[in-house]
């Protein structure tokens, strides 16, 4: 007997591959729906696919510099800067790749000289650390409408001009002016908004580096003692293996398949901010650990790359020192400036690490807080000492106003690192309050 095998009809195999194929496309969408939902309640927004594409190709570009362009976390050291005899460092024009940096190494158009009132606008310069920086980048504008208000203008238009560094902390300020009036410029406003560099950077860097508080940032690196044993070169390597590591790993997600995709842009936006706090606590540490060699060895300090040997018998008295001398370099800014027929302004910049200066919603706390941060400690505890300093200044004649508390009550997400850093809507809202007082001031004649 002849026994034929019983095949099964092409029909059930299709229906077959229809059910598996079902079947997936409807696990990829539930999946795809729960990314969806999780995106919106991680960030607090609907998930954009243009953003995070024009994110991840920056990531690409630069996945160093972009982790925080304005941070002051990433090191000193960096290709960009370039010594400067008077104002410690500056931004190499030559270096600088796609950024407007000018030929006296600053962000931006640099203030032409002549006479106050003789350009045909109202010239202001702003000038102190990244914070400030990121107000003429982000809300120049805002600024420039703000003044231009007061009615004892005329109604000229203000120009706007950037004179603030990453890092940059008294009397790096003050030397800039003096500079710049050496130069023939005379601007009629001086906006000066600092404070953060001021008193987290002399305690939190300089101190732990052995360095002189009131030398600029890591002043003993940039003079050549810096990269040169094995363990801090291995330190130096493996923060470099990690931005190459975020570059390679956004050109990933930045194909067809996981970038059209919510699940994939939510793994990798996730990620990728897990690399970004992992590289910045890499610069900070290797900043911290970059002792000069021969202090390391234990040799005689060198003054010729850490200055003078200040020591203090507790916290306290350094923080007071500290908020002491930039309060000094502020005062003579605004005997300067009047010296020159030029109005000052001295403004102390907010940061969510005072306490009660900001209402954080859960959103922003992911984004803005980390009490485990190395700075977050030293500007909770240094600030009063600055508030205090600052209202001395006040009580001197100083035009001077404290910002600490200028978004208290506010739920809007206004900051936008866990250092010190805003986002536009926050720069926005600090250039406004400032505009304001500016043109209060101008219209009282005072």
């Amino acid at each position: 007997m002849t026994v034929r095998s019983q095949r099964r009809p092409a029909t059930s195999r299709g229906r077959k591959w229809i059910h598996v194929l079902l079947a997936i496309a409807l696990t990829y969408a539930v999946i795809e729906a729960l990314s969806w939902i999780t995106y919106r309640v991680v960030f607090g927004h609907v998930i954009s696919m243009s953003q995070l594409d024009a994110r991840r190709d920056a990531v690409t570009a630069d996945p160093g510099a972009s982790v925080s362009a304005r941070d002051p976390e990433e090191l000193p050291l960096n290709a960009r800067e370039a010594l400067h005899p008077y104002l410690g460092y500056v931004f190499d024009p030559d270096r600088a790749g796609n950024q407007p940096v000018n030929e006296h190494g600053f962000l931006g158009a640099f203030p032409p000289a002549g006479e106050t009132g003789d350009t045909g606008s109202v010239t202001v310069l702003v000038t102190g650390g990244s914070v400030a920086m990121g107000l003429v980048h982000d809300a120049a504008p805002a600024l420039a409408e703000e003044i231009g208000r007061a009615g004892a203008l005329g109604g000229k238009p203000v120009t706007i001009y950037n004179l603030a560094l990453p890092g940059m902390k008294q009397p790096q300020q003050l030397m800039m002016l003096v500079y710049l009036f050496s130069l023939g410029v005379r601007p009629d406003i001086v906006i000066n908004l600092d404070g953060f560099n001021d008193i987290v950077l002399p305690v939190a860097e300089n101190a732990s580096q052995g360095l002189y508080p009131f030398y600029p940032r890591s002043w003993n690196l940039r003079l050549g003692s810096g990269l040169s044993d094995s363990a801090l070169l291995r330190k130096a390597g493996r923060l470099a293996y990690r931005e190459q590591f975020r570059g390679w790993l956004a050109s990933a997600f930045s194909t067809p398949l996981l970038a059209r995709s919510v699940t994939g842009n939510l793994i990798w936006v996730l990620a990728d901010a897990q690399l970004a706090r992992s590289i910045r606590r890499a610069r900070y540490s290797l900043a911290r650990d970059t002792l000069d060699p021969i202090k390391t060895r234990g040799d005689q300090r060198r003054f010729a790359t850490h200055g003078t040997l200040r020591t203090y018998a507790g916290a306290d008295e350094h923080y007071r020192d500290v908020a002491a001398f930039w309060a000094r370099a502020s005062l003579i800014m605004r005997r300067l400036a009047d010296g020159m027929g030029s109005r000052y302004f001295h403004f102390l910049q907010p940061n969510q690490y005072v306490m009660g200066s900001k209402h954080m919603t859960s959103e922003e706390r992911q984004v803005a807080v980390d009490p485990g941060h190395p700075y977050a400690g030293v500007a909770a505890t240094g600030y009063p000492f600055l508030i205090e300093a600052g209202g001395e200044l006040a009580a001197r004649g100083v035009p001077f106003e404290d910002l600490t508390m200028l978004f208290s009550g506010d739920r809007r997400v206004l900051y936008s690192d866990q250092c010190c850093h805003l986002n536009e809507e926050g720069y926005r809202t600090v250039a406004v309050r400032i505009g304001a007082v500016v043109r209060a001031a101008l219209d009282r004649g005072g």
